[in-house]
């Protein structure tokens, strides 16, 4: 992989990490187009992070205003330890099923037909998020626990198995984790930040297992470097430019895309 093929993936990365279409998904379509012959999975990994680095920058608001009454006596204490409750047992999945499965969900990255399944699984999913809208005008995150009412211990449970199925690339993570928490009725900004949080854990613990398992078998460092930066600086520019739409917009809107995207895919990338 070249410097070039690494700002360019990093890009891909970084625009489609916040829209419901599966950053994943789509980082193994252009690595196929880009002729590597075999997935780096570690990369993606690298990407995923400077994304995540993007995540915490833009919503540390959001982020201090739901974790901050952990550690102070205030009307919204209670509602905070509910929400730490909620991210614990919706990384459980993940976790559980990440290892167990790990072989299944390795595979999946060369098997490019599972993931032109894996695109029409989501779309459909987004598709039908039109009968689970929250009719709720106002949109603020930084407000997501006053919804917490809606969201119980077993929803954050249904909301961590999605989330894990959304290590098979294809599946998109935060369309099928927020489209869950609209299915279950979760007051729509207290699911989309439930859904951001509970991103940290799964994608730091992804980066710890790959160091683990395999330090000394990697590129150029600073061709990861070059991923990293790429994939933080225009996820940043795309979360800030594409978030307004996406809180005005619908998930269905992408399920159009993800289907004429599937059908590339199990074309084998040719028309």
């Amino acid at each position: 992989m070249s410097w070039i093929d690494a700002i360019f993936l990093g890009f891909i990365q970084g625009l489609t990490e916040f829209l419901p279409v599966s950053s994943s998904g789509h980082l193994v379509v252009f690595q196929k187009l880009l002729g590597q012959l075999e997935h780096d999975i570690f990369f993606d990994v690298v990407a995923h992070v400077g994304t995540l680095l993007a995540i915490v920058l833009i919503f540390k608001d959001s982020l201090s205003k739901t974790l901050s009454p952990i550690f102070a006596k205030s009307p919204r204490h209670e509602a905070s330890i509910k929400m730490l409750k909620c991210i614990v047992i919706a990384s459980l999945p993940t976790a559980i099923l990440g290892l167990l499965f790990k072989s299944f969900f390795e595979s999946m990255f060369s098997n490019l037909q599972g993931v032109a399944f894996a695109f029409a699984f989501t779309a459909i999913v987004l598709f039908f998020t039109l009968k689970a809208k929250d009719n709720r005008k106002v949109f603020d995150m930084t407000q997501g626990l006053d919804g917490m009412d809606s969201l119980s211990y077993w929803k954050a449970l249904l909301i961590g198995l999605a989330q894990a199925a959304a290590i098979c690339p294809g599946i998109s993570r935060s369309g099928l984790t927020i489209a869950t928490g609209l299915y279950l009725h979760v007051r729509k900004d207290t699911a989309t930040l439930f859904s951001f949080l509970i991103a940290i854990p799964a994608i730091l613990g992804a980066m710890l297992i790959m160091l683990i398992r395999s330090p000394w078998h990697l590129q150029d460092l600073s061709i990861y470097l070059v991923g990293f930066l790429s994939a933080f600086v225009f996820g940043y520019i795309g979360l800030k430019s594409l978030i307004a739409m996406v809180r005005k917009g619908n998930l269905a809107i992408f399920s159009f895309y993800l289907v004429l995207l599937s059908i590339w895919c199990y074309n084998g990338l040719s028309f």
